[in-house]
């Protein structure tokens, strides 16, 4: 039996709503009625144009885009139908549209400039 680690704090998860909605976030707490999620950004399908060939991709929208950005918020266990690791991509992504850090990828090392 393979045994997994659930998502606990500083985890970066995806998370599915009761609505339907798709996010992404960082775990900032997990209590028994609610998960303190922060900066929780929505998941949209958006198109883009690669090669020629118009291609769907996946964009970031802030989940809230009325609230006064506190950083945080607040999702009910009762509104969550699913929480799992956000996949190593998905997971760039957010770090890049919510601090501006380019994670590196594999192969990376080779790129950086070293005795200059």
């Amino acid at each position: 039996m393979l045994v997994t680690k659930k998502p606990s704090k500083g985890d970066i998860v995806a998370i599915k709503t009761v609505s339907g909605e798709e996010l992404i976030a960082r775990i900032q707490e997990i209590s028994n009625t609610d998960y303190t999620l922060k900066t929780p950004l929505a998941v949209t399908p958006r198109p883009v144009v690669h090669e020629g060939k118009q291609q769907m991709s996946l964009g970031f929208l802030p989940f809230m885009l009325t609230a006064v950005d506190t950083g945080e918020i607040d999702l009910p266990r009762s509104a969550i139908v699913a929480v799992a690791y956000a996949n190593d991509g998905v997971k760039k992504m957010y770090i890049q549209a919510t601090s501006g850090i380019v994670p590196a990828g594999p192969g990376d090392a080779s790129k950086l400039i070293t005795g200059i």
